[in-house]
């Protein structure tokens, strides 16, 4: 079952991830935060993007077992 986890980067707002596990969380979120253009050279050395987003995180708090995507017609939100 997936879990919902609390991630804050430095200098960013907070968002809920929904993963598996911590880790996962973690490698998702990064994927998002590079795809969003803040993994290029704009923001300093390419050389290891993922160790500076893993210096980035303020917080990582697990918030949980995910019991359905409120974003789902399931809620009751149109697709």
């Amino acid at each position: 079952m997936a879990r919902r986890y609390w991630i804050r980067l430095r200098g960013f707002d907070g968002h809920e991830v929904i993963a598996p596990n911590a880790s996962k969380a973690k490698a998702d979120d990064y994927r998002a935060w590079r795809d969003a253009g803040y993994g290029d050279n704009r923001y300093g050395s390419t050389d290891r993007p993922f160790k500076r987003y893993l210096d980035l995180i303020e917080v990582c708090h697990a918030l949980g077992e995910e019991h359905g995507d409120p974003r789902t017609p399931a809620y009751g939100v149109a697709s």
